[in-house]
């Protein structure tokens, strides 16, 4: 249903001072998410439920002409706080608010009008007493307000026409309302409403409605500054706000210069107005309930998609964390205003790119924490604080990496040797980068993180300064994976007879012939690679179908991500399939296998998130082991079927959303820890368990599945063992038997 007061104009403008105003960009004219006739903490429920219709508040009776309604409330006691006057009743009109038809209804705060909407009239005293009414939007068929319509509506303040012809008002319309009062009326009409005779008494209040009518003031609560001339804004605890949000730039006269802290922490809103009054927005003002304190957990989903500044903003702060969480925000232009953003400024938020302008002066630590998507940072030229070197962000003279974005798809980067200081988790959860090269001589101060990374990822440093790199504080706590760089040819690190890493990103690579041993890890999310090729002569790897294999074939080393087919046959050599051995492998749907499979060790499957199918093409099943976290987010995976397993280890089978059913065969013995995670949706799982004794499952809770299947004769025995006795309600008798 559409709401009159989050109207924006394509070209829209913004009063920045009571009669002065400037341009403000848009946002498109969109509903609150409510039921019709409800107040908005009722707005979920009724929604859901239906319960309530526009009968169940409201009186419509046919007005003499017999095409249209008068309306009126039933019951003014048991009005809610918020309530939508509707545009027509049994396929008519609803023209006129009847007299007295909610007087002295104090608890009403919020007044809206379905759109379009059909009211000509509001008579005597509709809402006389009104004492909740902050602030109203008369819709533009509105032609008469009679006597007393808003009198002694003690906090009313604000009221917006958009009738192009200027209703007639009778008297006392507007008695006793708030000293603050103001009438805005559209700005080509102004001259027409002060000509008006009935409209003379209150021309000192007449004001040019600004293009951008904010959001009812009945959504929220303001708090006096210190500063005694100027406001605070916060939600109302128990509002349910329009996804379209305008916020309002004066409050009883004064000035709404602050978006207060936590302001509209975990509310639910899709596009947000910010007035040019605002100076600051103070910490956690908009922060939604998403934490990626691991990158790939996420918890809540805030629909926050854009957040729009005026061209006369007067924004000089952004306080912690005030956009976090909001994973939909993919850009904010940034008033040229800013001065200050504190840290974690926009911790997990959706942002792609940044433009960070001329007037920036301060930058705290970690604004784009756990920022996955932000691709570029681009920094005004003019800016006399920071640079930007190809998307990355410096302080001006280099000395200083501020900011470098973990969305930005490159597989290496390297540092310039002016570079002293690192700040805070610059690379922290980056899934591109895999090579970093530093090229000072002297390391960097050291305040980074370089955890959950890419498993790949290694850094190499200049040989004469490679003990130094090694033993500097922050630095030594990464001495396994710094290397120097003088062990790389041909974009082959390699130490001896061992391959440490494939530095490169080209689609065909060929093992050299004098590799003996290949590091875990070392052709792990080369995004580009299609084919890998064995030299002739080497006695310790092979290649079939461009996938590298040991030499005798019994296990697979490494599947290149970006081979070009959905579907995959194992070789029926193969015993083993290798520690992320199919990492990021995003193209294949379908693997096939044969019995002899007996492992899938760690991370083997780890992010194939279009793999939903392992097919056994042999009459019996082998598999007997998986590792840690080896179908970790194989989010289209439904149903797994492992009749040969005994053991899963750690996270298995976590963040496999669309797993919906698990079936364990008879050998089955211990769940290595949590082989599932709360953001597998354990609710749908059933999990169907053949072990006559029941297994150890240390680490695991049976809390949130489905239900648990256990053998017939041994459901007694599983509900009297812990674990498994603490979920004895989930566990019935197996009806369906093994068929292998």
């Amino acid at each position: 249903m559409m709401i009159n007061e989050n109207i924006i104009d394509i070209d829209g403008n913004m009063i920045t001072d009571l009669n002065e105003e400037s341009e403000q960009p848009a946002v498109s004219e969109k509903t609150i998410e409510s039921a019709p006739f409800i107040d908005s903490s009722q707005a979920e429920t009724a929604n859901e439920e239906g319960s309530l219709t526009a009968e169940d508040y409201f009186l419509f009776e046919r007005n003499f002409d017999g095409r249209s309604y008068s309306i009126s409330a039933k019951d003014v006691e048991t009005l809610p706080s918020l309530v939508t006057i509707p545009s027509t009743h049994n396929g008519l009109p609803v023209t006129v608010i009847k007299e007295n038809s909610f007087a002295f209804c104090s608890q009403l705060s919020i007044l809206l009008f379905e759109e379009p909407s059909n009211i000509r009239i509001i008579e005597s005293y509709a809402f006389y007493h009104c004492s909740g009414l902050e602030s109203i939007v008369l819709p533009d068929r509105v032609e008469r307000l009679c006597c007393g319509a808003f009198a002694s509506c003690s906090l009313l303040q604000q009221v917006y026409f958009e009738s192009i012809k200027p209703p007639s008002l009778e008297d006392g319309v507007f008695y006793e309302t708030s000293e603050y009062l103001l009438l805005y009326v559209p700005k080509h009409t102004l001259s027409s409403y002060l000509g008006t005779p009935s409209w003379q008494k209150y021309k000192d209040l007449i004001m040019t409605s600004p293009q951008t009518i904010p959001t009812n003031l009945g959504f929220f609560l303001f708090e006096l500054n210190s500063d005694g001339e100027s406001y605070s804004v916060f939600a109302k605890t128990e509002a349910v706000l329009p996804y379209y949000l305008a916020i309002p730039w004066y409050y009883n006269q004064k000035r709404v210069t602050v978006i207060g802290r936590y302001a509209f922490w975990g509310i639910k809103i899709r596009d947000v107005l910010i007035p040019d009054t605002v100076e600051k927005i103070d910490n956690n003002a908009f922060l939604y309930g998403t934490t990626r304190y691991n990158p790939d957990y996420i918890y809540g989903e805030s629909i926050l998609e854009h957040v729009k500044f005026g061209r006369n903003s007067s924004l000089t702060e952004i306080g912690m964390v005030a956009f976090g969480g909001n994973l939909l925000l993919r850009e904010i232009k940034l008033p040229e205003t800013l001065r200050i953003i504190h840290d974690h400024a926009f911790f997990s938020s959706g942002l792609t790119e940044i433009y960070i302008p001329k007037s920036l002066e301060s930058m705290g630590l970690r604004v784009f924490y756990q920022a996955l998507n932000l691709e570029r940072i681009t920094v005004d030229h003019r800016n006399l604080y920071y640079k930007d070197i190809d998307g990355i962000m410096y302080n001006l003279d280099g000395t200083t990496l501020i900011a470098y974005p973990l969305g930005k798809e490159s597989y290496s980067y390297s540092l310039p040797d002016t570079v002293t200081d690192f700040g805070i988790h610059i690379f922290w959860g980056n899934r591109y980068l895999r090579v970093l090269y530093l090229n000072s001589d002297t390391p960097p101060a050291m305040n980074s993180n370089f955890s959950s990374m890419l498993p790949s990822f290694k850094i190499y440093v200049p040989d004469g300064s490679y003990e130094a790199y090694v033993n500097a504080p922050g630095w030594q706590a990464y001495k396994d994976i710094i290397y120097k760089n003088s062990i790389i040819r041909n974009e082959f690190a390699i130490i001896g007879n061992e391959l440490i890493q494939y530095v490169g990103n080209a689609p065909e690579i060929m093992i050299p012939k004098d590799i003996v041993q290949i590091r875990d890890y070392a052709l792990t999310s080369c995004s580009a690679l299609e084919k890998i090729l064995v030299e002739e002569g080497n006695i310790s790897y092979t290649s079939s179908e461009g996938v590298l294999f040991n030499s005798h074939m019994t296990k697979l080393i490494n599947y290149p991500p970006a081979r070009k087919t959905t579907e995959y046959e194992v070789p029926s050599t193969v015993t083993a399939v290798g520690m992320a051995a199919f990492f990021d492998s995003n193209g294949l749907s379908v693997l096939k296998v044969h019995n002899q499979l007996e492992a899938i060790e760690d991370y083997a499957f780890l992010r194939c998130f279009r793999l939903y199918r392992l097919i056994n093409l042999d009459a019996e099943d082998h598999l007997a082991r998986i590792g840690i976290q080896a179908f970790y987010r194989c989010t289209t995976i439904k149903e797994v079927s492992l009749l040969a397993i005994q053991y899963l280890a750690s996270a298995a089978f976590s963040i496999c959303s669309d797993l919906n059913k698990i079936t364990l065969g008879p050998d089955f013995i211990d769940f290595r820890g949590m082989f599932l995670s709360a953001d597998t949706n354990l609710t749908q799982v059933d999990l169907n368990v053949y072990a006559l004794i029941p297994p150890k499952a240390s680490g695991f809770s049976f809390s949130a599945i489905k239900t648990i299947h256990v053998p017939a004769q041994s459901a007694e025995l599983y509900k009297s063992t812990p674990p498994w006795s603490g979920y004895s309600n989930k566990i019935f008798p197996l009806t369906i038997p093994l068929m292998k």
